[in-house]
């Protein structure tokens, strides 16, 4: 576990933490935010975390000043708008009395608060294109209750709260939505097995086999692979023919290997069909994993079949590969891992693009088509002949239907043609206005868009450059983060209008800044926008080309930072596409976080680059 302590808004030191180190922060009275995505954790790290503070109570060594835990499912809180009587209902529900005491000792500063599932208390809410923040709005509503409490939580109290990581659109958000704006804080951060925790954990299983770099490390999608004998089947996909096509044969290998189960009742296709559809559904959820019931899974198996599922079928349907159940409700079901859960969307999107419905056009997306599932939707088109001719003529036979449009199918057609065009580094939309639209991310710094207005369209963040204003803007929309400004003010007129609502700035993140930097030398700029450019930019690999355009000033640097990568072994170069290595990551995000400040010695070797 990685904890991050946070002094509102501003980062001040990275350090690991273990179990312990957390019952002993909470004693101490602090306030601690988990964040991890789904089936990483999150409820047995509190689970942990309670035993030892429960420990330190009864041990009578340590039981002076110790907080006793009280650890609460918000998911059993819906629509409780003030802390004590959350507090008073928990009591009611395992049977304290009086419940008042526990109130009391709350306010006395004699417990520690263990909450979890603040991302649970939005699941219900209904979408609407109304209001583009409804989703925000509804978060917030949801949790009046958790941010009562909080506020009203006297010193010495310890707090810890737990939630899937992208809950919220930004820190901005979630600092607001749980009262934790001017609060010094800190937050944990659980991700997926380490290699070396991986390794342990399949040597457990009897599996000695190397997991190739593109496989999650997560427990429960590696225990399903291991338990299918489908582990050295997966390691054998060639990865150096890209994200799209690994992930496309890693879904067609395990659907083989589920119409081989002696009662299976499904063929291959049909279960990677409805896998999709249910993928395309959860981007309509609030919280993008699901949940799932068994009356969605029913329902999927219907449209896709003609027909309801026979009592073998609905067997098969409860125990879908990539669904798990959830540890709160067990009549329920989410995705286990996003980087599969992408895969399927990019196949839906495909389908969808070349007519097939598989989506309830009456709710929008919510969740946008991310860069995986792009990747993964440009594989299944490549082979098509005319596929980007196709996706043009979707896309602009849908612009001229107006309000009348499909906007899932504008979205998602949009997204994968800007991720074709970074090739290019162009794309002109030829004046179109494109209203209504959700994307993930709009980069104008990578694809430069001309001739286009969006309209009361969503994005979770958008990057600009000083040559964008001129050609693209926004009107009545919605940005959670906007990369390229550090304020209102020094947003060029014309470009977005006063309704357009930006939710947080960002200055720094754009390689016109690194190229402004004075501190820094010109092959560690180099390095800097080579390591964004793949680990934080559109897309899992990158053509050279894409390396090599931009500043005429690191040019000569870039060939010396590739080879300066590869030697270090944060890129694999296969023909003309370098690809990122997944368990660099954490590293590369330390360095482009803390920029000329980063004492990573690849910024020291990077400094004696040499001009080719």
């Amino acid at each position: 576990m990685r904890l991050e302590k946070i002094n509102s808004p501003v980062r001040k030191t990275f350090t690991d933490v273990s179990v312990k180190g957390l019952s002993d922060r909470l004693n101490n009275g602090e306030l601690i935010v988990i964040l991890a995505p789904f089936g990483s954790g999150k409820s047995l790290t509190t689970r942990e975390v309670f035993f030892d503070l429960r420990k330190h109570v009864l041990s009578g060594a340590h039981s002076f000043g110790a907080l006793v835990p009280v650890a609460i499912n918000l998911r059993e809180h819906w629509n409780e708008p003030f802390g004590d009587e959350l507090l008073e209902r928990h009591a009611r529900s395992i049977a304290y009395l009086p419940k008042e005491d526990l109130t009391g000792a709350w306010r006395a500063s004699l417990i520690a608060l263990l909450i979890d599932g603040f991302d649970e208390l939005t699941s219900q809410i209904s979408a609407t294109q109304d209001n583009k923040s409804f989703m925000r709005d509804a978060r917030h509503k949801a949790l009046t209750g958790v941010r009562d409490l909080i506020s009203r939580t006297p010193k010495g109290v310890g707090i810890l709260l737990c939630g899937r990581d992208q809950y919220f659109d930004n820190h901005k958000e979630r600092e607001h939505a749980l009262g934790l704006s001017g609060r010094e804080y800190s937050v944990v951060r659980l991700g997926e097995f380490d290699e070396e925790r991986a390794q342990r954990y399949l040597k457990r299983k009897g599996i000695d086999t190397p997991l190739p770099d593109w496989m999650p490390r997560k427990p429960l999608l590696l225990g399903y692979l291991a338990q299918k004998g489908l582990l050295r089947e997966v390691v054998s996909i060639d990865a150096s023919l890209g994200y799209g096509f690994v992930w496309d044969k890693f879904l067609e290998l395990i659907c083989q290997r589920e119409a081989m189960d002696g009662h299976a009742s499904m063929d291959p296709d049909t279960t990677r069909r409805i896998m999709e559809r249910l993928a395309a559904f959860a981007r309509e959820t609030p919280q993008g994993t699901g949940p799932i019931s068994g009356g969605d899974l029913a329902n999927a198996y219907r449209q896709e079949v003609g027909h309801s599922p026979a009592d073998a079928v609905l067997m098969q349907l409860q125990r879908l590969p990539g669904l798990a159940q959830r540890e709160d409700d067990d009549s329920l079901r989410s995705f286990i891992d996003q980087e599969m859960l992408s895969a399927l969307q990019g196949g839906a999107a495909v389908r969808m693009l070349f007519g097939q419905d598989i989506v309830n056009d009456t709710r929008p997306w919510i969740h946008a088509l991310n860069d995986k599932a792009v990747d993964v939707a440009i594989h299944r088109l490549t082979g098509i002949e005319g596929s980007l001719k196709t996706i043009q003529s979707v896309l602009f036979r849908e612009i001229r239907k107006g309000s009348d449009a499909n906007r899932k199918l504008l979205s998602d057609c949009l997204s994968i043609l800007l991720h074709i065009s970074v090739d290019e580094g162009t794309f002109d939309l030829e004046g179109q206005t494109l209203s209504g639209l959700n994307l993930d991310h709009l980069d104008l710094e990578e694809v430069r868009i001309s001739n286009a207005v969006f309209e009361g369209c969503t994005f979770n963040k958008v990057t600009i450059t000083a040559e964008a204003i001129p050609r693209v803007r926004f009107q009545d929309c919605f940005i959670s983060t906007l990369v390229g400004a550090s304020s209102r003010s020094a947003l060029s007129q014309g470009m977005f209008d006063t309704e357009t609502q930006i939710d947080v700035y960002d200055e720094l993140n754009t390689s016109t800044a690194i190229l402004k930097s004075t501190s820094l030398a010109e092959g560690e700029k180099a390095l800097l926008i080579c390591l964004k450019k793949l680990y934080r930019q559109s897309g899992s690999g990158r053509r050279l080309s894409a390396f090599r355009r931009g500043s005429d000033s690191i040019k000569p640097y870039i060939d010396g930072t590739l080879a300066l990568l590869r030697t270090n072994g944060l890129i694999v170069m296969n023909s003309e596409i370098v690809n990122p290595i997944r368990k660099q990551q954490a590293r590369v995000n330390r360095i482009l976080d803390e920029g000329a400040l980063s004492g990573d010695p690849l910024l020291v070797e990077a400094k004696h680059i040499k001009r080719h």
